[in-house]
């Protein structure tokens, strides 16, 4: 007889495994032929002091070795070669206890209806401590020996953004406790031994991503182009005269480390009918409103160094309120045991869910160029925007052969289109993806309960992604991006130790 330890005991070896994929790239932007390029010799790359004396001592405009800064210089107790501001401390400590009380059971019965359940709550409390600073950019004036000198626009950079442009840095420190009490209930009423109905009511917590906790400001200039308005032409509006003067802006991306976990109090409803040992229907209404959810945002902050005080533009997380998703969910699964064998085997799965979705108010920065001599920065306000990533409506259908030794899949998987983000990285607008739909398929052969055999594919279909930007406050979508995923194939064997 085998030991208890010894059944537990599964390995997984993967004897043949086969990985198809093709990609390919649709839409607006082509790639050309090739070209030809320069490569260091891997001598040169493997050996950091080969490099600095190769690229270092004033050889590249802007590149500086860490260990040859001098505005950082490597000194004992500051982690080598690297500054204080780009050392990032991020601590999360929480502490949690809870309680429980169990009630009832099938044997519990008001008239002819059983009663079980439970209640309950869980305190918890979260550190967070966050170290890190802001990190300023480094002006690097433009080569006067390069004719004609006036195409370029640094030239014109005023001298207070030459000295807010010094590479300096200070260090800083943040972070807060939070403290939360997540009360919970769930009971389940047998109506009978097959139609059960459930309800349950809690509040829930998520902490944020550890990443989004630093509190690191890297702030960037935008280089000055006709596109970012930030250039004055000889001729307004005409970008291809010659440049009369330069307003830098300034950008930078941080995390947040006051952040707030994420809390949602939950309300569930669910009949379910098992109406066979193979079938079951099930009806869910469910409401979740969530406080402290984080999203992006952006916002203007004005920095102050080598005595100059500059706006910067700044994208980074926060918590906001109000938003919530009330849906319904309807699934149904039953196999055809009716059939003679081996058709039996045969089922199906189908789910759907429909879900409406609330979002807060957003605003987001878009920086529009005037009549190319003025900056204009125009703050769009955007007030129906839903939370990110859920659809209104999603469905699943699944065809299902089962037997002893052969089992098969094929699944459709199908989202109508969802809010990406709320405020996109580059252009400060939210991001759309187009309803996508993906067809999956499966079959299995176990010739004994240790071996199976299996071919796995994904993306049958080979879908297209359609990623839309949006551009108006009303809902004006412009296309952004197109890209085809892979399909791929997998053929393995497995083999578990019983």
């Amino acid at each position: 007889m085998q030991s208890p330890e010894r059944a537990k005991l599964a390995c997984n070896i993967g004897i043949l495994a086969h990985d198809l994929r093709q990609r390919r790239l649709r839409g607006q932007r082509k790639f050309r032929g090739g070209g030809t390029f320069l490569h260091p010799s891997f001598d040169v790359v493997s050996n950091y002091d080969a490099t600095r004396q190769l690229y270092g001592s004033g050889r590249s405009n802007s590149w500086v070795a860490l260990a040859d800064r001098t505005s950082c210089p490597v000194q004992p107790g500051n982690g080598g070669l690297y500054c204080p501001v780009e050392q990032l401390i991020v601590t999360e400590d929480s502490s949690a206890a809870y309680v429980m009380f169990k009630f009832g059971n099938d044997e519990t019965k008001i008239g002819n209806v059983s009663v079980k359940g439970n209640i309950g709550v869980r305190y918890v409390e979260t550190q967070v401590s966050s170290t890190g600073g802001a990190q300023f950019p480094r002006f690097v004036a433009p080569n006067p020996a390069t004719p004609p000198a006036f195409e370029d626009p640094k030239f014109f950079t005023p001298q207070a953004d030459r000295d807010f442009m010094n590479f300096g840095s200070y260090t800083d420190k943040g972070g807060a406790d939070h403290e939360h009490w997540l009360p919970s209930l769930n009971l389940r009423f047998g109506i009978t031994d097959e139609q059960f109905v459930r309800f349950a009511a809690s509040r829930a917590m998520a902490r944020p991503d550890m990443g989004l906790y630093k509190f690191y400001y890297s702030v960037a200039e935008v280089a000055p182009s006709c596109a970012a308005g930030n250039v004055t032409y000889a001729t307004p509006g005409d970008c291809t005269t010659a440049p009369v003067a330069y307003t830098p802006r300034y950008t930078a991306g941080v995390g947040n480390p006051a952040l707030k976990p994420t809390t949602a109090d939950n309300l569930d409803l669910t009949y379910e009918w098992y109406f066979s040992n193979t079938g079951s229907f099930t009806t869910a209404l469910f409401y979740k409103g969530f406080q402290d959810y984080v999203t992006n945002v952006s916002y203007q902050q004005d920095f102050t160094n080598n005595g100059v005080t500059r706006p910067v533009t700044v994208t980074g997380p926060t918590n906001a309120d109000g938003a919530s998703v009330t849906g319904i969910e309807v699934a149904y699964q039953s196999f055809f045991d009716r059939l003679p064998a081996p058709w039996n085997g045969l089922g199906i799965q189908a789910n759907v869910t429909l879900v409406d979705n609330k979002g807060v108010t957003n605003s987001g920065l878009s920086t529009v160029s005037g009549d190319g001599g003025t900056l204009q920065d125009a703050l769009i306000t955007f007030t129906d925007l839903p939370l990110e990533g859920f659809s209104d409506t999603t469905y699943n259908l699944v065809l299902m052969f089962e037997q002893p030794k052969y089992s098969a899949r094929l699944a459709w998987n199908w989202r109508s289109d969802y809010l990406i983000s709320q405020s996109d990285c580059c252009i400060k607008l939210p991001i759309w993806q187009d309803a996508y739909g993906q067809l999956d398929a499966s079959a299995h052969y176990k010739p004994s309960s240790e071996w199976d055999i299996f071919l796995d594919v994904q993306n049958l279909l080979e879908a297209e992604t359609v990623l839309r930007q949006q551009v108006t406050a009303d809902g004006m979508l412009l296309p952004r991006s197109w890209f085809t995923n892979d399909m791929r194939i997998q053929l393995g064997v497995r083999y578990r130790i019983q």
